[in-house]
């Protein structure tokens, strides 16, 4: 380690500089007052910019877009010391010859008494997804092993045995696995993994990659693998093993997906309530009609049974035409009720209870009810709409009802939905998650996509407008929460209501 730091002491060292310039991405070297210190060629090709007019001349921040520069400022100026290199990863802009592009960036404090910073970047996508990279050069990651830090780094003669590692693997100090062989450090379905990539990095001599959720390093994360020989006079003389711990931007890149998707199902809300309240007026005028002079038939037709059945399907068909309006209009203009601290358990409760008559007569068993009325319960209340959270507890059990109906038309003690509610946290937000569960027909892996799209649903015309769960969907996210389903087609379907908890404990 005193080697490695004496070789970063000095930024003008052509060896530090050989490291450098083949690094896998590309980097920069800032000194202590924000000045660049080096480049390498894959930045002067991402930022348009030679080498000779960054080195001593410019700022990272010159490179920075205005609107980042504040939170950035922070992290690569921090005056705090610590024993090991600080770390830290961000998706920003950086300026090149065509404009901002999209980058992300890791960044590595490195551990010398002039505290210079070690910057890393790769490009985004237009989704905001790491673009893929590879490299002619498979010999670049023997050279940068000395970037202490940045990556788990694990160099194996053809046998496997370690002749190098760079720091502490699955909780064993790195001195402990040097000398050992490398693949009785690992689980075994890992090592299997790992046999089979070098197998074919051998035959080839071709670098590769995968990525995966695994326990390479000891926890459960995701990352992303690199395999590359090592060469000397031609001939493959050893393997390199690079593994970057990738889990902070996967689950960054899920959120951001799963804010698309949520920003795009608001906008087909969005759209589908100003065309229904056009509808839903167009048609509510006339059917009053109809509803008024077919009341007056039934009464003038009371004694011919014939003709009072049929006035009376014509009456009830249009009320059910009527309610359908309602939900309409209901969906479009989204009037604010009173909002209060609300207990889910006790909502979810009263919902089962006006609902009961109608699952006993089926034979459905609901299972822990009682668990949401108990009084030593530690389950934090809600702020919302009593009467909307209702409503969303009576579809999910409405639904749960015509399922296990559908698949079980008979008695059986199959028939039954389970109810729940824990304290679950994400990131600095607690949240009330709020279980239904059926052991019904479930939801194919082809409709999970589309069920809170308005107007899907998958029952008879008769039966289900589509509207419910659109509805349903659309409530939960005006209260900041979300819904999320699991299930399996034929065997059961789970909905997890997702409200934030507020600070009142019930």
């Amino acid at each position: 380690m005193n080697q490695e730091n004496n070789l970063l002491t000095t930024a003008t060292s052509s060896q530090y500089r050989t490291l450098f310039e083949h690094q896998p991405l590309a980097a920069f070297l800032i000194e202590a007052d924000g000045t660049i210190a080096l480049v390498n060629q894959k930045f002067e090709d991402i930022s348009g910019k030679k080498k000779s007019e960054v080195e001593g001349r410019m700022r990272w921040c010159q490179f920075a877009h205005p609107d980042d520069k504040e939170s950035l400022l922070d992290a690569f100026l921090d005056k705090s010391r610590h024993e090991v290199p600080k770390m830290f990863s961000a998706r920003t802009r950086l300026l090149s010859a065509n404009g901002y592009k999209k980058v992300y960036v890791r960044a590595n404090r490195i551990p010398t008494e002039d505290s210079r910073v070690l910057v890393q970047i790769q490009e985004l996508d237009e989704e905001g997804l790491l673009k893929d990279y590879s490299l002619e050069d498979s010999d670049y990651r023997w050279r940068s092993f000395l970037m202490e830090g940045m990556d788990f780094v694990v160099i194996m003669d053809l046998n496997g045995n370690v002749l190098f590692i760079n720091k502490t693997f699955t909780g064993v100090p790195a001195e402990e696995i040097q000398g050992k062989n490398f693949f009785e450090v690992l689980k075994t379905a890992d090592a299997l993994k790992l046999q089979s990539v070098i197998a074919r990095v051998l035959s080839t001599g071709n670098p590769e990659a995968f990525e995966e959720w695994s326990s390479f390093t000891g926890k459960r994360s995701h990352y992303y693998i690199r395999i590359s020989p090592v060469t000397k006079q031609g001939e493959i003389s050893a393997i390199l093993l690079a593994i970057s711990d990738t889990t902070q931007q996967k689950e960054s890149d899920s959120d951001r997906l799963r804010r698309m998707e949520s920003q795009r199902h608001r906008q087909k809300l969005e759209a589908l309530g100003t065309l229904a309240a056009g509808v839903a007026h167009e048609i509510n005028n006339p059917l009053t009609g109809i509803l008024n002079y077919a009341e007056l038939v039934r009464t003038q037709v009371e004694e011919n049974e014939s003709l009072s059945k049929n006035m009376e399907v014509i009456i009830r068909e249009s009320e059910r035409i009527s309610g359908i309006v309602r939900s309409l209009l209901g969906f479009a203009h989204k009037e604010e009720g009173i909002k209060a601290h609300v207990s889910t358990g006790e909502i979810l409760y009263s919902s089962i209870q006006l609902l009961l008559p109608f699952l006993v007569k089926d034979g459905i068993r609901i299972e822990g009810m009682d668990s949401l009325v108990d009084p030593d319960s530690e389950i934090s209340l809600v702020v919302g709409e009593p009467q909307k959270l209702k409503q969303v507890f009576l579809n999910l059990i409405t639904n749960a009802r015509d399922s296990l109906n559908e698949k079980y038309p008979f008695e059986t003690d199959l028939k039954k939905i389970l109810v729940s509610q824990s304290i679950v946290q994400r990131g600095d937000t607690r949240f009330v998650r709020v279980t239904v569960k059926d052991w019904g027909l479930g939801i194919g892996e082809e409709n999970l996509n589309r069920i809170f799209d308005p107007f899907f649903t998958t029952k008879p015309t008769t039966v289900g407008t589509g509207l419910g769960l659109s509805v349903s969907y659309e409530i939960v996210r005006e209260m900041g929460g979300e819904i999320e389903v699991e299930s399996s087609e034929e065997e059961y379907a789970t909905f997890h209501i997702m409200i934030p908890a507020s600070e009142k404990i019930s």
